[in-house]
C-alpha cells in the first residue's frame, strides 16, 4: 500500500497528529464549532458526525463509516462527513467507495488542495498513475500546499523510472525546503540514474550534511 503518501500530506495540512497511524484522526481536525459555523448542518447530524470521529480516533474504523454514512443521511452536502468517510473508506481498502466520496467532497468543497491530496493517493493505490499526477497537478494550482504536491508527484515519477520529471518535482519542492536531507538524497538517486553523476555527487553531500545518518548510503 501507498498509504504513508497520503499520511504525508494531511500531516502537513492540518498539523498536529504528526507520529499518529490512524488517518482519520488526521483528516478530522476541524471542530463541531465550525462545522456549524460553515455549513449551517444540523446538530443531529453534527452529533452523528462527532461520534464518527470518536469512533475513528478509537480506531474503530468500521463503526466511524457508520456513524459518517448517518450524518451523511440526514445533511446530504455535509463536505468534511465524506472527506472522513473517505478517508475511512481508504483505512478499510475499500477504494472505490473512499474514490466516490472523495469526488463528492470536491464537488461540494472545491476551495483547497488537500481533497485533491488525498484523490491523488487514493488514484495511485488504484493503479491509475496518470490520473494521480492530474490530481496533484490540480493540488499545485490550488498553492496552499503545492510543496507537498511537488513531492509527492516527484515519488511517483521516481517509482516509475521517469526520472528526469522526477527531479524536475523534487527541484521544484526544494524551492520551499531546500534543506530537506532525503528529497536531496532522492533527486541524487535519480541524477546518478541518469548518469548526471556531478550533480548526484552534489545532492548527496548536501544531504549527510543535513542528515549525518544517511552518509553511509553514499560510500
Amino acid at each position: 500500500m501507498k498509504k504513508a503518501l497520503l499520511f504525508i500530506f494531511i500531516v502537513f495540512g492540518v498539523g498536529a497528529f504528526a507520529q499518529d497511524d490512524s488517518l482519520l484522526v488526521k483528516v478530522a481536525a476541524d471542530t463541531l464549532g465550525n462545522d456549524m459555523q460553515e455549513g449551517g448542518i444540523s446538530v443531529e447530524a453534527l452529533e452523528l458526525y462527532n461520534l464518527a470521529l470518536q469512533k475513528a480516533e478509537n480506531q474503530e474504523t468500521d463503526s466511524a463509516v457508520l456513524y459518517f454514512s448517518e450524518a451523511i443521511k440526514l445533511e446530504s452536502e455535509f463536505a468534511k462527513a465524506y472527506y472522513n468517510r473517505s478517508s475511512a473508506f481508504l483505512e478499510l481498502n475499500n477504494l472505490p467507495s473512499a474514490l466516490l466520496d472523495i469526488d463528492q467532497y470536491l464537488a461540494l468543497s472545491d476551495t483547497a488542495s488537500k481533497g485533491y491530496f488525498t484523490r491523488a493517493a487514493i488514484l495511485d493505490e488504484l493503479g491509475r498513475t496518470e490520473d494521480a499526477l492530474d490530481a496533484y497537478g490540480t493540488a499545485v494550482a490550488k498553492e496552499d500546499q503545492a510543496d507537498m504536491a511537488f513531492l509527492a508527484s516527484g515519488n511517483i515519477h521516481l517509482r516509475n523510472e521517469a526520472y528526469q520529471d522526477a527531479i524536475d518535482n523534487f527541484t521544484n519542492y526544494l524551492k520551499y525546503h531546500p534543506s530537506d536531507g532525503m528529497v536531496l538524497h532522492d533527486r541524487g538517486s535519480a541524477y546518478q540514474q541518469l548518469s548526471d553523476l556531478k550533480s548526484a555527487e552534489r545532492d548527496y553531500r548536501q544531504a549527510a550534511l543535513v542528515r549525518p545518518e544517511l552518509a553511509t548510503a553514499f560510500a
